[in-house]
Order: structure tokens, then sequence, then C-alpha cells
């Protein structure tokens, strides 16, 4: 029998929490760039954006119940391969440099507090960077349900250190001096709108990594209840904790105007509140592991998607090999962090550290924005969800229709802020030049890309809740072998027989006894299937294209 799922609500919630939370300590901050009223125009216009975004992806996971990043939904739409390879590109372009970021952050709250006591800083900081990435992906490698259950628990730890400083800082708070200095002659904004505008794709940090959360629905039991719950209740909680960051963190000593470029900013405010050298080194530590908590999640989301990218042929199927005895993506855990720990080293080795930090952000929220408005347009391009679909988004086309012209603004504000300040183009460019190199592979069509990206899954078997299933299709036999994948332990834990009565799932035309679906879900054909397993045997139907 398929290994039971064993992520609960508690777990997706940490996950998801997890994920976004380092976003309260570091890369927030740049959104001050636009004064308190842009930053509080930001956080709203991301909680709406991600809000929409993940209820889409809740019900596009729930209708095909497929391990696999967002690229899988965009290809099984209208814009197929292409689009999938691009939106897989966008994938890599936005969890790589988040956490490198993140590392970075680690590091430089450290090295606050700790660098009279563990040697230079430089030293410091690039003995952090390659501690931190080598035990968080063998980590990875060889316990991911263990990891999973540290990330909740820290996830508690990082909400209960923001809440430390929120209390005590309420007696500190000075709006009139430190969030609006200067009212009269900068404007609630700053400057201009020019610089709110600018501004306004930092937002994206509050929330970053919390929409991958839904495509682990096959790792659950009953994902179309739980999922909808865990994306509200990770959604509440993210907005709260961002909002009372926001407010009580530019409305202490420093203020916002040096909160805007600093590399540590919570660490900032906790200094407004005290001197003693011995808490403060504390606080950084906390601080430190609630960046872990959120690093955690990208190594394990750049792990997954490189090897999922990698059997779906859009990267080097090598890269997808998952070890023997562990059963995870080991060499795309390993890859992934030696890229990660590459751009980080190159980007504060050729730049100041706030400058590294403001070009990784820029990559990660060009790379976050282009992979949104792919799987929006992908959503709105065909129906996902069924009659008798478990779950839909219960803001429908309208709200996806709304995070599609978001994600389109924000895209547009980064292009904007690239025209305005031409010396803080480079995280754009760089992300530009990799989309670049991306598609002039693709023309080229090196061996692994495949002709065609949809893997051989098996068609989803309604009303299951086991979870995804891979399919090898011998089309001569018309049998296939079926394999429940457990996301947890990312290898295949039992095979079933699955015989075709009616078609083949290969053959281009229907063949004797398939009945069409009225012409509404154009070119799909329902097959039924013979189900051999533990249980008996069983009759399974779905709708696939042929």
């Amino acid at each position: 029998m398929p290994r039971e799922s064993k992520l609960t609500f508690v777990h997706l919630w940490g996950i998801a929490v997890g994920s976004a939370i380092g976003g309260n300590f570091v890369g927030w901050n740049s959104t001050l760039l636009g004064g308190l009223a842009g930053a509080l125009l930001g956080l709203a216009i991301s909680t709406i954006l991600y809000m929409t975004l993940s209820l889409c992806i809740a019900e596009m996971s729930a209708h095909t119940l497929k391990i696999g990043g967002s690229h899988t939904f965009v290809g099984e739409s209208p814009l197929g391969r292409l689009g999938a390879y691009v939106c897989g590109v966008a994938e890599l372009l936005k969890i790589i440099p988040t956490g490198s970021l993140c590392v970075f952050a680690v590091a430089s709250y450290l090295s606050h507090s700790w660098t009279n006591i563990w040697g230079p800083k430089l030293v410091l900081e690039v003995g952090v960077w390659i501690l931190t990435y080598s035990v968080f992906t063998l980590l990875n490698i060889v316990g991911m349900e263990m990891s999973i259950n540290l990330q909740v628990a820290s996830t508690v730890v990082s909400i209960m250190v923001l809440a430390s400083f929120y209390m005590p800082s309420l007696v500190a708070v000075d709006l009139q001096t430190h969030s609006l200095p200067g009212l009269e002659q900068k404007g609630v904004f700053f400057d201009d709108l020019a610089s709110m505008w600018i501004a306004l794709p930092y937002s994206l940090w509050w929330y970053l990594g919390i929409e991958n959360v839904p495509l682990m629905a096959g790792s659950m039991s009953n994902p179309a209840q739980v999922m909808p719950k865990v994306i509200i209740a990770s959604m509440a909680t993210l907005a709260a904790v961002a909002t009372l960051t926001l407010v009580l963190n530019s409305s202490v000593f420093p203020g916002v105007v040096s909160l805007a470029d600093s590399k540590a900013p919570l660490l900032d405010g906790f200094k407004a509140l005290t001197e003693n050298q011995y808490v403060l080194h504390g606080v950084s530590l906390l601080i430190s592991l609630g960046l872990i908590v959120s690093f955690n999640c990208f190594v394990l989301y750049a792990g997954e998607t490189i090897a999922v990218l990698a059997s779906d042929g859009i990267l080097p199927t090598c890269l997808g090999v998952i070890h023997p005895r562990y059963g995870t993506p080991h060499v795309a855990l390993a890859g992934s962090s030696l890229i990660g720990l590459s751009l980080l080293a190159c980007a504060v080795g050729t730049m100041s550290g706030s400058k590294a930090v403001s070009v990784l952000i820029n990559v990660a929220v060009v790379g976050g924005l282009v992979a949104y408005i792919l799987q929006f347009v992908a959503y709105l391009s065909r129906q996902w969800a069924s009659s008798d679909s478990g779950f839909r988004s219960p803001l429908g086309r309208p709200g996806a229709c709304l995070g599609l012209g978001l994600s389109v603004m924000l895209l547009g504000c980064e292009f904007f802020h690239a025209s305005v300040e031409v010396t803080d183009a480079e995280g754009l460019l760089m992300a530009m030049s990799v989309f670049g190199v991306a598609l002039l592979v693709y023309w080229l069509d090196p061996p692994w890309v495949q002709q065609d990206l949809v893997r051989k899954r098996a068609l989803s078997l309604e009303g299951s809740a086991q979870g995804p299933y891979f399919m090898n299709t011998d089309e001569e036999e018309g049998r296939a072998d079926l394999g429940h994948f457990d996301p947890l332990s990312s290898s295949i834990t039992s095979m079933t027989t699955l015989t075709p009565i009616m078609a083949s799932p290969q053959r281009r035309r229907p063949l004797k006894g398939a009945t069409s679906n009225g012409g509404n879900r154009g070119n799909t054909w329902r097959k039924e299937y013979c189900l051999i397993g533990d249980e008996g045997l069983k009759t399974q139907s779905s709708w696939c294209d042929v």
C-alpha cells in the first residue's frame, strides 16, 4: 500500500509561514524607500497578490494532484512547452537568490554582534555562508521529514522573537520623529510618487515562498478541505506580523531613513530598546534562527524544483537522480546550494553589502513575477476544477484577473526603476540575461530538452487521497506501472499494475468504447482503467488529453 500522508495542517502552516517569515528580518526595509505610506501600500498590494495566487495554485494542484513546480500547470495550459520552460527558469531565478539572501542576512546579523568574539567580520561571514549551506543541504538529503518537523518548531520560535520586539517597542514608538520625518518637505511618500513606484516590488519579500505550499497537496490527506484553511491561516499570520514589523520597527530609532539601507533592520530596532550587549548577542542568534527557517524552506524548494525540472526535460536528467538510500534528490540539492553559494560570493565580492541585497532581491522578484504571470494566465486559460472537484478558489476568475494585473504592474515597476536609476538596474539586467541565455539554449534544442514536457504520469484518480502518481507506459502491451510518489521522501514507495480497458494513454485516436466529453474540453477522452492492487480489483476513470 502507498505510504500514508504525514503532513498535517500544523506542518503545512509551519512550512508556509516559515518560508516567508524571514522577510520580517531582512529585505522588507527596502520598501521604506517610498516612505511609510508607500510601504503600507506595497504590503496591501502584496497581500492581495499572494492570496489570489495561492488560491489559484491550490485549485490547480487539487485538480491535477501531481508533484511538480508551477511549470506543471503552465505546461498543461495553452502556453505549452515554451511556457513551461520559461516558468521553470523563472522559478529557479526566484528560489536560488532568495536562499542566498537568507544566508547573507544570517551572517550579517551574527557579524553585527559577534565579530569581536569570533574573529574578523569577513572571515566570520564567509564561514557562516559555507556552514549554513553545508548543514542544511545535508539535513535535507538525509532527513527531509526531520527538517520539516524542525521547521515547524523554528517557525514558532521566530514568531516569539518578533513578539519580544513588538511588546517593548510600543513604549518607544514615535511616529512623528522616526516614521514621518520632514513630512512637510518630503510628503507622505518621500520626494515624489516615483519613489513609491520604485519601492513597490520589494513588498513581495513579505510573502515570497508561501505560494509553493499548495504544491505539497499530494503529501497530505484530504487536501481539498485542508489546503484552503492552511492558506488563509498562513496569510493571516504573515499579514499580522508584517504589519506589526513594518509599523513598529520604522517607528523607533533609527527611523525610516536609516532603516531603508540597513542590512539588519530588526537588530537595529532592538538596539533602540536596549544597550545590553549580552541581550543583543542572544537576539542576533534568535533572529538568525528565523532566517534559517526560511533558508531551509528554500533549500528544500530549490532541490525539489531542480529535480522535477530535470525529470520533465527542462534541465539535464542527471540533476534528477534520487539517492538510493535516502530517496531524496541529492544531486539537485547539492547543485542548487553550490549555485546559491557562488551567486552570493559573486554579489558580495563585486559590490557593497546593501547593494548586493538589492540586486539579489530584484533578481528574485523579477523571476517570481514572471512565474506568477504565467501561472495566472494558465489558470485563466482553462477550466481546472470539474463539477465534482473538492476545491475551487473562492475568488475565481475575477481574483485571478486582479492578481495578474498586480503582477504585471509590479513587473512594470521594476523596469521603471531601471529606467529612472540606471545604476540600480543590475538585478533586472541579471535576470533578463538569464532568461536570454535560457531561451537561446531552448532554441538550440539540446538533447535533454524533451519535445514533450508533459511527464508520463498516471491520470488523476478521482476521489483518491493517496497523492500523485508517476506512470511508465508500455504501449505495446497496453499496460502501465503505477508508482506512488511521496514528496516527503521523494521516492516511489509502492508499485501497482494499471491495465487500460478502453484506450491506451499513448494513442492519438480513441479506440472502440472511448467516449468524448461533448467537445467541452477540446481533444479529450474518458479512459477507464482496471486497477489491481492490495484492495482488489477496481475500475477508475479520468479525463485526459490524447
